[in-house]
């Protein structure tokens, strides 16, 4: 499989004579890139020749002009064909272009739009969601939306949409409201992604998540309200959550959070049935509220990753969280620097509940036959380069492995799984 890439500054006999000999060559094309460059109806017709073969998965069409004629209709219907299409340009996101192509795609499973959607250009994207069901995967970031209303009642239409992407859109309160509304009781949606915008209030995420049909296993709220005062309120996410048993990874970077919120999280932490990630990266968290948050996630049934970089916090916090993945073997990830000693055991202890330690845990214990995978899987677990080179500094030996730490712990912990072994051979 290759890509074609077709730029500025080709003129359309070359392009021509390259697509056509891309549609007859044995080397298959499986990705379109077009940029920066003007399509005559020639060009697209190969466009679209090529695409009939059957091969193209993924079109992007980035700031490329052409005549919205016969030709581009035939591509447009033809862009259906495809699995991803990414579309940056005001002539392939007109009215006339976008209802053509989604609501005659087939195969289109993924749709990134880059660009400022006018009134009719956001309708007609509504109007070809409510009739398209095929596509998952909707991404928006970095869009203008002039009519939020009008994509709201698309996506409350559309019930096969598993991810929608809206980073960086600009959307405030009331049209962040409106969205959400339209997307509670959606059978499918999995991803929700909103960070980059303007959100305070979360009340209309806390009610997606406490509806009864909800199925979002990963929400992203965070980078709101940048370069200004107001931070986001995450009281109804908690509220919603107490309720919730799918969300699965919770994004909360950057929100100005701080110790009021502390309490809140302990919460999320305690009491979520489902949470396995939460990132609370680049908030304002010092080591009074990182030793709550610790002790919270020392009892977490289900946290497996918990990412806090960039906080104030020093020793005290450091060394609570080290506890925190010593006793909650089930933390594989804590995203810390390893500058010192504290952050190097972190990441240590968290290598090991990776390698294996967490089955210790189990009751009734795992059958004999399967702590040879687990020491298979420590064996080939990623350690980081840097973490391995610093405890080999510490002894010349082989012992200094961490590989071998982890079959000096399972007998520490557990010399019964090796007196069995023992019995067996």
């Amino acid at each position: 499989m290759s890509t074609i890439r077709l730029f500025y500054g080709r003129d359309s006999a070359e392009m021509k004579s390259r697509l056509e000999a891309s549609a007859k060559s044995d080397n298959l094309v499986s990705t379109l890139e077009v940029r920066e460059t003007v399509l005559e109806d020639e060009v697209i017709d190969s466009i679209v020749a090529l695409i009939e073969t059957g091969n193209v998965e993924t079109v992007q069409l980035d700031d490329c002009g052409a005549y919205l004629n016969a030709s581009a209709i035939s591509m447009a219907r033809a862009l259906g064909k495809c699995k991803h299409v990414i579309l940056s340009e005001p002539t392939f996101l007109s009215k006339f272009f976008l209802e053509s192509f989604l609501t005659s795609a087939t195969k289109l499973e993924s749709l990134k739009i880059q660009d400022r959607l006018l009134a009719p250009q956001v309708e007609a994207l509504a109007k070809g969601l409510k009739g398209n069901a095929t596509l998952h995967t909707l991404d928006l970031s970095r869009s203008r939306i002039e009519n939020v209303s009008a994509l709201a009642q698309g996506l409350f239409e559309n019930k096969f949409l598993k991810c929608i992407k809206l980073r960086s859109v600009g959307l405030h309160d009331e049209e962040i409201a409106t969205v959400v509304s339209s997307l509670c009781g959606h059978p499918v949606l999995e991803f929700l992604d909103l960070s980059f915008n303007h959100l305070r209030d979360t009340a209309p995420l806390g009610r997606l998540l406490q509806s009864p049909k909800c199925r979002l296993s990963k929400l992203l709220i965070g980078y709101q309200n940048l370069w200004q005062t107001p931070k986001t309120n995450i009281s109804s996410i908690v509220e919603g959550l107490k309720e919730n048993k799918t969300l699965r990874n919770l994004g909360l970077a950057n929100n100005k959070l701080r110790d009021d919120d502390t309490d809140l999280l302990v919460t999320v932490l305690k009491e979520s049935r489902s949470l396995e990630q939460l990132d609370i990266r680049e908030n304002i968290f010092y080591d009074r509220d990182m030793v709550n948050l610790a002790e919270a996630a020392k009892v977490s049934r289900g946290l497996k990753k918990l990412l806090v970089v960039k906080n104030p916090f020093g020793s005290e916090g450091s060394l609570a969280l080290l506890e925190a993945v010593q006793e909650n073997l089930g933390i594989i990830y804590l995203d810390v620097c390893c500058s010192d000693s504290i952050h190097q055991q972190i990441h240590y202890n968290t290598a090991l509940n990776r390698g294996g330690r967490r089955l210790l845990l189990e009751r009734p214990k795992p059958p004999l036959a399967l702590w040879p995978l687990a020491m298979e899987r420590a064996n080939n677990i990623d350690w980081g380069e840097n973490f391995t080179q610093n405890w080999g500094q510490q002894e010349s030996s082989m012992l200094s492995d961490p590989r071998i730490d982890v079959l000096y712990h399972f007998l520490q912990k557990s010399p019964v799984i090796f007196e069995g072994m023992l019995c067996e051979t």
